[in-house]
């Protein structure tokens, strides 16, 4: 990656940690969780709803943390919207495929890649990788009913 386009998605990083998409509280979720990262102290609740035809229809996060796991939960719910449990479920194994695994880029689709490729560094630094999953993980453990996540 080029230092022009680390710049404009270090900048992509900071705009949605200043105002991030989708932030507050949903009442009456179909799906919550509460993940934690015991390392760095994130902390994010997520909450889901579905429509009649089982896809997203609302999604909203709240919780505290850096500004690389904001980002990522801002991102996220962006992302996640329209889309059935399924898409949600390959979303959550890709997006972790690609903080972690360099040959990933090429099997993902191009719109997923370019909505991640701010997190593209991540591959570089082990325990930040854990800021940028820690509300996908969240989400994943929502959709399975699972109340709470701690990571270390």
């Amino acid at each position: 990656m080029s230092y022009q386009e680390n710049t404009i998605y270090q900048q992509l990083i900071l705009r949605h940690n200043k105002c991030p998409c989708n932030y507050g509280k949903l009442e009456d979720s179909q799906f919550y969780s509460e993940g934690v990262n015991r390392l760095c102290g994130d902390r994010y609740q997520v909450y889901l709803n579905l429509d009649d035809s089982q896809r997203v229809q609302a999604v909203k996060f709240e919780g505290e943390g850096c500004a690389l796991s904001k980002a990522s939960a801002s991102i996220m719910t962006e992302m996640i919207l329209g889309k059935s449990l399924e898409e949600v479920n390959l979303l959550c194994d890709g997006f972790e495929r690609f903080v972690t695994d360099s040959s990933v880029v090429e099997t993902l689709e191009k719109n997923e890649v370019d909505d991640w490729r701010a997190f593209y560094e991540m591959k570089n630094f082990p325990a930040r990788k854990k800021c940028a999953t820690i509300i996908w993980q969240t989400l994943n453990a929502a959709i399975s009913k699972q109340k709470n996540l701690v990571v270390d």
